[in-house]
């Protein structure tokens, strides 16, 4: 029996689980792949506040690709972890670049901020993910969404009806034609 007739032949709640699976499998593989030849480890990231306002906006998904120190310079858009407090990512721009002991420091501000906070002036760069290089404007709002636990939680909620759904509405339709049949 050839794949295409085996197929045709699964149930659909199988073919939609099996099909929900390998658009899991390539969307990571694309990920791990994105990794690997920007040379970061969050190769994709979305724009979640106005600091960066105008240059990019809230919504906006961000290409980012691992750099050396020593190759940043003044100017550029980096992503990098927040020096204190829980480790979240952060858009801004390098406003100053220092060589102190064989390390490099960095000074950022986001475009539409006053000032840098206490927390961008003179940190290690080793908290630099890296450079943005290309962006996308509100795409980034898509995996925004998904970062909602309630946004997941209702998607998976969905499929189970839907595949319970599929699964309950065939047995009916088995036994209601066995009742018809006797």
């Amino acid at each position: 029996m050839r794949l295409r007739d085996r197929i045709k032949t699964l149930d659909p709640s199988i073919k939609l689980i099996i099909l929900a699976v390998l658009i899991f499998l390539s969307i990571y593989s694309l990920w791990i792949l994105a990794k690997y030849i920007l040379l970061t480890e969050n190769p994709v990231v979305y724009v979640a506040s106005g600091s960066m306002y105008p240059t990019l906006k809230v919504g906006d998904l961000l290409f980012v690709r691992g750099v050396k120190p020593e190759e940043l310079k003044k100017g550029d858009i980096i992503v990098f972890v927040k020096p204190v407090g829980s480790g979240e990512y952060i858009v801004h721009r390098i406003v100053d670049i220092k060589e102190v002991d064989g390390r490099i420091l960095l000074t950022t501000k986001g475009d539409n901020n006053p000032s840098p906070w206490y927390w961008e002036k003179d940190f290690d760069s080793k908290y630099v993910v890296g450079k943005v290089f290309f962006w996308v404007r509100f795409i980034g709002f898509i995996p925004m969404i998904f970062q909602e636990t309630w946004v997941r939680f209702s998607i998976i909620a969905i499929l189970i009806i839907l595949i319970a759904y599929d699964i309950l509405s065939e047995l009916l339709m088995k036994r209601k034609n066995v009742k018809q049949q006797t």
